[in-house]
């Protein structure tokens, strides 16, 4: 069964989840898995694209997004589509976006910012995944590292 992480960061920004991302990525990547980023919209997706090319000067961050020509062959693949066209292992759902179906993934990783609403609203994913039998962990923003808390 799928493993689903929540990782929630202590600032109520999305600059923040961005920020936190790349050390995420890398470690995920360096594990030889394939990621899918699911955004809510293709504003997020855009914006999301710049950002990765512009956070790190001395490590590239392979991605591209579901739009750009040879999307299934990239190792990140940044979408608002609910198709999985780099066949990737791991989903990373961005400031609540669900995604219809995760069985096919081995885990998925639903980070958001702290602001309340945020907060709540993952809060009932977490009932409603709880209540399907899956395995759940929590992490959060600690000095710019995730921690695991449960």
């Amino acid at each position: 069964m799928t493993e689903i992480n929540f990782y929630v960061s202590s600032s109520t920004s999305n600059d923040a989840i961005y920020k936190l991302l790349p050390s995420l990525l890398e470690r995920i990547v360096s594990q030889e898995h394939k990621v899918l980023i699911a955004c809510n919209d293709e504003q997020e997706v855009n914006r999301l694209d710049k950002f990765l090319w512009e956070c790190n000067a001395e490590k590239f961050i392979p991605h591209g997004t579901a739009s750009q020509e040879h999307a299934e062959d990239q190792p990140i693949l940044i979408t608002n589509k609910d198709e999985n066209l780099n066949l990737s292992d791991i989903l990373i759902c961005l400031s609540g976006k669900q995604v219809k179906d995760f069985s096919s993934y081995l885990k998925v990783i639903d980070i958001f910012e702290g602001s309340e609403e945020q907060k709540q609203a993952g809060r009932e994913r977490w009932k409603d995944y709880k209540s399907k039998g899956y395995d759940l962990s929590y992490f959060t923003s600690e000095n710019g590292k995730w921690m695991k808390k449960m």
